[in-house]
């Protein structure tokens, strides 16, 4: 059996790694990408967009954008999926890029980019899925 003394200091350990990755996160911002050397060499697009979420994660999971621009999320999983902007599980870095709630797979997403920036996201329910997703003028 476990002591209690043992039992405390797993719990003390596991407290810190928790809180020390929460605080890293939240003291990290988004970048800034008023520069366009900080935007990777990808072709910028427009219009409308499709991102698609794999067994491999999100396809493409880097993307420029224009301001403006809608990308529609979908996914091949026969599993929900929920696209969201960091930080997991607030989505507080872009609050409006969140659907709030899980899309069915046969279901689609849509989210217009209005806001210039480098934005990071996920899936809220496998969070190991991630993407940035870069807006630029246009």
């Amino acid at each position: 059996m476990f002591s209690r003394k043992n039992i405390l200091l797993f719990i003390s350990i596991s407290f810190l790694l928790l809180t020390s990755g929460g605080v890293y996160f939240l003291v990290t911002p988004e970048k800034n990408i008023s520069s366009p050397s900080l935007v990777p060499d990808i072709d910028v697009q427009s219009g409308s967009v499709s991102v698609v979420l794999t067994e491999a994660g999100f396809k493409p999971n880097q993307i420029v954008i224009e301001k403006g621009t809608t990308i529609v999320f979908s996914t091949e999983l026969n599993k929900t999926f929920w696209p969201a902007s960091n930080l997991h599980p607030s989505h507080s870095v872009y609050p409006a890029f969140d659907p709030k709630e899980p899309i069915l797979p046969d279901k689609t997403w849509s989210f217009t980019f209005d806001d210039i920036g480098e934005w990071d996201f996920h899936d809220h329910l496998r969070s190991y899925f991630v993407g940035t997703i870069y807006v630029i003028e246009s």
